[in-house]
């Protein structure tokens, strides 16, 4: 869910929505006497991969406010005592977390875009050399080349 400027207002609106029912339910669970331990799982497994959730794919539209709203509600979860003192409370640090995560994924042997000398030549004829951009939806294609030297520069990813 996001306007026609990129602007993703509504999408935080509804993962914070979402994510204070559950911690509503989380509360209640508390109060029925489940252990801290399994409170926190719990608070991974409803909230943190709500939040977490395509986060590569929007995370990099947020802008500080919405930053700072979810970043809130992470800290009010902490102040409740679901979210141990181990748990990240920073949507920017998940964000690099999961980016790191799908960048060292692609670098691996046996990924569908590692590219062995092989499959470049099988894939040749088929795939553009240049990198074009459609323009209304943005769409991006990737030749051989370019995916050689985007793999150069993922190693170098931090």
């Amino acid at each position: 869910m996001f306007s026609g400027n990129l602007n993703f207002d509504e999408h935080v609106a509804y993962v914070l929505s979402i994510c204070s029912q559950r911690l509503y339910l989380i509360k209640l669970l508390r109060s029925q006497g489940m252990p801290e331990n399994k409170l926190h799982i719990i608070f991974v497994a409803l909230i943190i991969s709500r939040i977490s959730y395509a986060l590569s794919a929007w995370g990099g539209f947020l802008n500080s406010q919405q930053i700072n709203r979810i970043n809130a509600f992470l800290r009010k979860a902490r102040r409740f005592g679901f979210c141990s003192s181990t748990c990240i409370c920073d949507v920017s640090e998940y964000l690099r977390m999961v980016d790191s995560r799908i960048f060292n994924s692609i670098q691996s042997p046996s990924h569908c875009l590692t590219l062995t000398s092989t499959r470049k030549a099988a894939l040749w004829p088929y795939v553009p050399a240049l990198i074009r951009v459609q323009r209304p939806t943005s769409v991006m294609f990737f030749g051989i080349r370019d995916i050689d030297i985007l793999s150069q520069n993922v190693n170098g990813f931090p």
